[in-house]
């Protein structure tokens, strides 16, 4: 058991002489020492966590990872990235079915696409 206080504010770490521990000041600077060094690296760190994957889904990614020649981590995010983006292109798809499937309202969005080439068709490209 150490014979210091530590108080974390969750920015650095404070560390304390017991009194009732016969410590000497040299070694309360030294730890003290070490330990702003630890909370200053650990800082410029990105926070970090642990995910339960089976071994195969491990082995996967890592095959994938090899294949990219990056890290798992990197491998996996560019995944994820992915499979956001298309998540994001089948929702366009789907509004766009939608749209379409109420005639009214795919009337209404092709007559605006109308306007919106006529504003564009201004003329003003002839003047470069």
């Amino acid at each position: 058991m150490l014979p210091l206080k530590l108080a974390g504010n969750g920015i650095g770490v404070l560390v304390r002489r017991s009194p009732e521990a016969g410590v000497s000041a040299e070694t309360c600077e030294a730890f003290a020492a070490c330990a702003r060094y630890e909370s200053w690296y650990t800082q410029s760190m990105t926070v970090m966590t642990t995910i339960k994957v089976s071994a195969e889904t491990r082995d996967r990614l890592k095959k994938l990872a090899d294949a990219e020649q990056s890290t798992m981590e990197a491998a996996l995010a560019k995944v994820l990235d992915e499979a956001e983006e298309a998540r994001f292109w089948q929702g366009v798809k789907d509004d766009y079915a939608r749209l379409q499937g109420d005639p009214e309202q795919w009337a209404g969005y092709v007559n605006e696409l109308a306007e919106w080439d006529r504003a564009v068709s201004d003329g003003l490209d002839d003047l470069e």
